[in-house]
């Protein structure tokens, strides 16, 4: 998680036509292939979305390790100028509830420091009027919390977890020809248990670090090996869940090291870090949750396919 912010938006959605030949997405099987691209970041695949009143298109970013979908304000401003006054309208809306006979002077301040750094006590809630279909892809009005202050080296105006592609059976990223699908063909590789991780809407499987079998949250935000504490190896679920909500953890000084990771017949040598590094790019959120569970990323997943089969409860490489 990168802050916490209640900030609500609900947009609704729908993938950019540009990026979809005609009958590249069928309603009735489910099926679409997204392709992405590293443009907006080195190792997260990145695709285009439009909004459902033709807006300026939208930079996202798929990360498996994120459990909500953000929007930064260069998105609602992509978004036109009706949905921008539709949001300053909202906010003004609740902050007069919350205080009644607000003058018109402080209201707009309290507006102005809402877009700029957030406020968790404010819910808002914006939605286009229109739910349809662009090249046979349906994509319903969807939630997002809202990032005012993104930093200013990203390009992208949001992020989005697994939970934006739906109740879908199977989602693979190709990394090979750089396709997000959604419901295409079982992948035949190295199969792995795909478990869904209590609380957090994020998934895990087995690995072995140098030989020894470990859990590891699939994490394509991960650009390279996190390995967890020690401790953490006899922590249950509950626990680490604990630990990422109150624990506390030092940083510390650079220490990554070489290590083995394998799942099942694919095996790759790998620098891995520890999320105390305090070079590590994560907020105390996602430190505590690298210092609990192993996050298997962008390093091992490089130049495979690897597909998320929640029917059957597999996670599966080729």
């Amino acid at each position: 998680m990168k802050k916490k912010i209640c900030s609500f938006i609900v947009l609704c959605f729908i993938l950019a036509s540009t990026l979809f030949p005609a009958g590249s997405a069928n309603t009735k099987s489910g099926y679409a292939k997204i392709p992405f691209t590293f443009d907006f970041s080195s190792y997260m695949p990145g695709f285009l979305l439009e909004d459902c009143e033709g807006g300026e298109p939208l930079k996202i970013i798929f990360d498996s390790g994120y459990n909500h979908e953000v929007f930064y304000r260069s998105a609602i401003k992509k978004a036109g100028k009706e949905a921008e006054d539709m949001l300053v309208g909202m906010i003004a809306q609740q902050y007069m509830t919350l205080s009644p006979g607000i003058s018109q002077k402080k209201l707009a301040g309290k507006i102005q420091e809402f877009l700029e750094q957030g406020d968790p006590d404010i819910t808002v809630g914006l939605t286009c009027t229109d739910s349809f279909v662009r090249k046979n892809l349906y994509i319903d009005s969807h939630p997002f919390l809202f990032d005012p202050a993104p930093a200013a080296r990203q390009k992208e105006d949001g992020i989005v977890g697994l939970k934006f592609f739906g109740a879908c059976d199977r989602l693979t990223i190709d990394y090979v020809n750089n396709v997000i699908v959604i419901n295409g063909k079982p992948l035949s590789g190295v199969e792995g248990p795909l478990v869904k991780v209590p609380m957090l809407e994020l998934y895990k499987t087995e690995i072995e670090v140098d030989g020894i079998r470990q859990d590891a949250i699939i994490d394509t935000g991960a650009q390279v090996f996190v390995l967890c504490d020690v401790s953490a190896m006899t922590m249950t679920d509950e626990e680490k869940l604990d630990f990422i909500m109150n624990g506390k953890i030092q940083t510390s000084s650079p220490a990554c090291k070489e290590v083995t990771v394998s799942f099942g017949s694919i095996s790759r040598k790998l620098e891995a870090c520890r999320s105390s590094d305090r070079n590590a790019k994560a907020n105390e959120n996602g430190r505590r949750g690298g210092y609990v569970y192993n996050l298997l990323g962008y390093s091992f997943f490089e130049g495979h396919r690897i597909q998320f089969d929640f029917k059957h409860g597999k996670f599966i490489m080729e």
